[in-house]
């Protein structure tokens, strides 16, 4: 695998944006590929100060879905975008 495409799914992998069955595969390579798994580390390095920058979730209330959808339902074409 090309040195970019390793970059790219070892990014998606850490940031969880892979299915279940490409994040196993990505598992499996980085027990077989040293430079992989150095590039999966890499990520994480890069990515664990954004985590420590980034505030806590906050829970939504228990109405939010709720006055989402009145809201859809009052805007134009119930809520579409052209």
């Amino acid at each position: 695998m090309q040195r970019e495409k390793m970059i790219i799914l070892a990014g998606k992998y850490v940031l969880g944006h892979l299915s279940e069955q490409d994040a196993a595969d990505a598992e499996r390579r980085m027990e077989r590929d040293p430079a992989f798994r150095r590039i999966v580390s890499q990520w994480r390095d890069r990515l664990a100060d954004l985590e420590e920058e980034v505030a806590e979730p906050i829970e939504p209330s228990s109405d939010l879905w709720r006055r989402i959808i009145r809201q859809l339902k009052k805007s134009p074409k119930g809520g579409a975008r052209s």
